[in-house]
């Protein structure tokens, strides 16, 4: 279920509804516990925290999540948005004690390129936000997700690689690769001549091009999002996309461009693909590229079969190795 406990933010980021209305209302604490622990007592399977910054408070973001870990009944998980440069060392040391899968984060990042980051009115420490980070992954309790945005001011396609390859190197459990929606009333909508932005007239608004990035772009980006979603947040592929995204290609955004093209010119997008496919369309590219890289193709199918015998059931590996690789 979806719960706000807070309602505004700090922060004015030019995209966000939040930007309009300024301040924070938070209900009163000893009602966000009753709340939570009535969620609790019905085993709520999920809460997800719709507050725009849920740690804009250190000291009640504490006490909600020091609650929370006394509460905890062994199966409802909690999601939370959090602002990851802000994230204080007592609430990361709080964080070691929760049960694995107890807690959830979303931390936008939305850009590394400072001249974007200035633009929509956004601050951001990447070094320390990439620092919490690690420090939060290496607990291994806490399911990580961290945010992107395409079709901000001044970030153009080689900008947003340079974005999507920084994030990617922290290794998050989950990357999503978001499109600027350019919401009535906010800021950035009221710089759409300034900007030379192209958006759709219906909701949800969507970016079509801006005077950095071109509508073909933005296209190539969506198809990187669909395979990256696929392979990459879809998970069983570890091994396989370390290999081709950190040795076969120097940097991780050249491999998944080139493997959305190779899957799109193939026409695998006109289907859905069950998980086996899946592990077969990905040697099919490693065979490609075996033209000019020898050992390619012999290389991935190695660690391809490693990942489907940590991520498969054995009778369905059997049944892949009965039909074939191809």
């Amino acid at each position: 279920m979806y719960y706000e406990s807070s309602r505004g933010c700090p922060y004015a980021c030019s995209y966000c509804i939040s930007a309009i209305e300024r301040g924070i209302r938070p209900l009163p604490i000893d009602r966000v516990k009753a709340d939570l622990s009535y969620f609790v007592y019905k085993g709520v399977k999920q809460v997800k925290f719709v507050d725009r910054t849920f740690n804009y408070d250190d000291a009640r973001c504490m006490e909600i999540l020091r609650y929370l870990i006394e509460t905890d009944n062994g199966v409802t998980n909690f999601h939370f948005e959090l602002c990851g440069d802000i994230i204080s060392p007592q609430l990361l040391e709080l964080l070691e004690k929760a049960r694995p899968g107890l807690f959830q984060f979303e931390i936008g990042v939305q850009s590394t390129n400072e001249v974007t980051l200035k633009a929509i009115n956004r601050r951001c420490d990447f070094p320390r936000l990439s620092d919490n980070v690690r420090r939060i992954l290496g607990m291994g309790n806490i399911h990580l997700h961290l945010d992107l945005i395409a079709g901000l001011p001044f970030e153009d396609y080689e900008s947003f690689a340079r974005s999507f390859n920084d994030v990617y190197n922290l290794n998050p459990d989950m990357l999503q690769l978001g499109f600027l929606k350019l919401l009535p009333g906010t800021p950035i909508r009221e710089q759409t001549e300034e900007y030379s932005y192209q958006f759709r007239s219906r909701a949800p608004y969507e970016v079509i091009s801006n005077k950095f990035m071109s509508a073909e772009e933005l296209s190539r980006l969506k198809m990187v999002e669909h395979i990256f979603d696929l392979y990459y947040n879809r998970g069983g592929f570890e091994g396989s996309l370390g290999y081709l995204s950190h040795e076969l290609h120097s940097r991780p955004f050249a491999f998944y461009e080139e493997f959305a093209t190779f899957y799109y010119l193939k026409g695998f997008q006109h289907r859905s693909h069950n998980k086996e496919d899946l592990y077969r369309i990905l040697y099919l590219y490693g065979y490609w590229k075996d033209r000019a890289l020898p050992g390619t193709a012999d290389r991935l199918k190695h660690l391809l079969t490693e990942d489907m015998a940590r991520n498969l059931n054995p009778e369905a590996i059997k049944k892949f190795m009965k039909t074939g690789w191809e």
